[in-house]
């Protein structure tokens, strides 16, 4: 509809051009208001072929000093899923998680939370950490313990001098697992990014029935781009109707 409307305005200034006619008939033409897509990023099944991809190691290398190489590669399978499973389920920014450090995680038996010291904005803010990032998180602790990282960052190349892991080699470990699970093959094909992984986060939120205030706070969104996952459904507005009768006695 766009286009034709387009092409009916450039024709008739064609014609404005030729003398062939004397007053534009499109002025005033309304154009109907193209509706934006919301942002959901993975599906179920989508998540589950992804989350697949950090079942086992990444071995392709030939090698000569093949135990060594598999060894590393094993530290690489717990680093890789606990920054994996952060994005899914917390929903950082990828330059938030290369800034990460240790005392930005909080890790308790049943609970725990991510503190976001300089988010978009400049803004700081805490995220509960659900049990599918407690557990890959505490892993990955426990591993980086023991390689004897000699500074705070969270995340760390696996080579001598363990630096701080660049968000480029994050990017480039979440395409690649994406490509592993076989989801840039799926008809459409699907691109993973870490971006994109925050919006899954984000759509899961909403599909929880988190309200739009929660959802912002929680990623670190303005509350214009919360809403764009979705406004209150029928059912949450009646159940805010109901809680207003509670509260007057009704």
């Amino acid at each position: 509809m766009l286009r034709y409307a387009a092409s009916l305005r450039a024709f008739c200034q064609f014609l404005i051009g030729i003398e062939a006619i004397q007053h534009d008939p499109a002025l005033g033409l309304r154009l109907p208001v193209k509706k934006t897509q919301e942002p959901k990023g993975l599906d179920d099944a989508q998540r589950a072929r992804f989350e697949s991809a950090f079942q086992t190691t990444w071995v392709d290398k030939v090698t000569k000093r093949k135990r060594t190489y598999e060894t590393q590669a094993g530290y690489r399978l717990i680093r890789d899923r606990a920054i994996a499973f952060l994005m899914l389920y917390a929903g950082p920014r990828v330059e938030e998680v290369e800034r990460l450090t240790l005392d930005d995680i909080e890790l308790r038996p049943k609970s725990g939370v991510l503190h976001i010291r300089q988010g978009n904005g400049f803004k700081e803010r805490d995220v509960p950490l659900s049990r599918p990032v407690r557990d890959p998180l505490e892993a990955w602790l426990k591993e980086r313990e023991k390689l004897g990282v000699p500074h705070e960052a969270l995340f760390v190349e696996l080579r001598a001098g363990y630096r701080p892991l660049s968000r480029r080699s994050m990017q480039n470990m979440i395409a690649e697992a994406g490509r592993r699970a076989g989801l840039d093959r799926l008809d459409p094909p699907v691109e993973i990014t870490p971006h994109f992984l925050k919006h899954t986060y984000t759509y899961m939120l909403r599909q929880a029935g988190v309200s739009t205030e929660v959802r912002a706070e929680m990623s670190g969104h303005s509350i214009e781009t919360a809403m764009k996952y979705g406004g209150p459904k029928t059912r949450e507005k009646e159940r805010a109707a109901e809680a207003l009768d509670e509260m007057a006695g009704v």
